[in-house]
């Protein structure tokens, strides 16, 4: 696919803010880089950096919402997704037996054989081995304070060599400390933490706390993936369940399947799979769990699920605390939440907000209810 950055076939201007429709905004810290900086770059066939500097992050002045100046058009969109990306690794991750002493061991020792090797031609897959170990650490529950001290002095070795770019010879300085750390990582890795990549969204605490500001929940009903909320949960409660497929030029789910089953079909055994523009429902409560952010038209989603959900719960990454500010928004992402933005969203749709549940921020997420 050959394209760059300035073609308005697969890049778009957004002139007015997703939310309130204003113009006027303000530069807001920058894009990071994550495997869709790579994959994207590949779908568009431009460079990484390019990439980074034409998808720069904005704030909106009247509504806080924070959002992508330049964003991705349909065409690109399915390009990336559907194409590129089919697969929600985070889902599938969930599910998997991925975390695990014995998988953590072969993550590293592979790491270890590119770097013993100086093998400068594989730096794509020293990236995903670098991504996937951090993905596998930071979801590790912590029980002790020297697991955290062993933890931080390991992930600050696989920070360091992205940084560095691995570049030789400080690849024998990682590769000792490394050395150092492994057999205690391995050693310490117990089980996967709430509202990690590994655990997912489903949570007692979480569900007890929006019946106990909502009340009894009748139809729950979730959009985006299917595989990490809490449907299963609200179904062995007594819930009628509902699952929403989303818009899939946005998001993952056509073609998200792992050894020929598809991520639906997970969810479909127990709970109702339908459309948001589906008037037949109604429901109680709607969950809207790391999708929302990925949709362009965030005020007219926002009234589809208003028009069919008495209240929705968002899950989005918590913008406000201080490594999010210091890190910026993922390139993915086309707009980002702040108490300012979910405020607006209460007052313009006559809702109430709680954004007050804590347990989740340890996950640098944050839980916005509206009821």
């Amino acid at each position: 696919m050959n394209t760059n950055l300035s073609n308005p076939k697969f890049v778009k201007k957004i002139n007015l803010c997703p939310l309130c429709n204003k113009k006027k905004r303000s530069k807001y810290n920058k894009t990071y880089y994550t495997r869709y900086t790579d994959e994207i770059s590949k779908a568009l066939n431009v460079s990484g950096t390019l990439l980074m500097q034409t998808i720069k992050n904005f704030k909106c002045d009247n509504c806080g919402l924070l959002y992508k100046k330049n964003w991705f058009t349909r065409n690109a969109l399915n390009q990336i997704f559907p194409k590129n990306v089919p697969n929600h690794p985070t889902g599938w991750d969930k599910i998997s037996n991925k975390f695990s002493k014995k998988y953590l061991k072969m993550l590293i020792i592979k790491l270890k054989s590119y770097l013993r090797k100086n093998d400068l031609k594989n730096i794509e897959k020293v990236r995903i081995l670098l991504r996937t170990i951090r993905s596998v650490v930071f979801s590790m529950k912590i029980k002790k304070q020297n697991e955290k001290k062993i933890r931080d002095n390991f992930v600050f070795t696989l920070n360091k060599m992205h940084k560095e770019n691995f570049k030789y010879p400080k690849f024998k300085k990682n590769l000792d400390s490394i050395n150092k750390y492994q057999e205690k990582i391995v050693s310490i890795l117990n089980e996967p933490r709430k509202y990690s990549r590994f655990k997912g969204f489903e949570d007692e605490k979480l569900f007890d706390f929006i019946e106990n500001k909502i009340g009894k929940i009748y139809n729950y009903a979730e959009i985006g993936c299917p595989l990490w909320g809490m449907l299963k949960m609200a179904q062995n409660k007594g819930c009628k369940t509902f699952f929403i497929k989303p818009d899939y030029s946005f998001f993952w789910g056509k073609n998200c399947k792992k050894n020929g089953v598809k991520c639906s079909s997970k969810v479909s055994n127990f709970s109702e799979v339908t459309k948001l523009n589906n008037n037949k429902h109604k429901f109680d409560f709607l969950g809207a769990y790391a999708v929302l952010d990925h949709y362009d038209d965030f005020y007219a989603i926002l009234k589809k699920i208003f028009s069919t959900s008495k209240s929705l719960g968002i899950i989005s990454e918590n913008n406000e605390a201080k490594i999010k500010k210091d890190k910026g928004m993922p390139i993915q992402h086309c707009f980002g939440l702040n108490e300012k933005s979910a405020n607006y969203i209460a007052k313009r749709f006559n809702k109430k907000l709680d954004s007050s549940f804590k347990d989740i921020q340890i996950s640098q997420y944050k839980f916005y209810l509206f009821y």
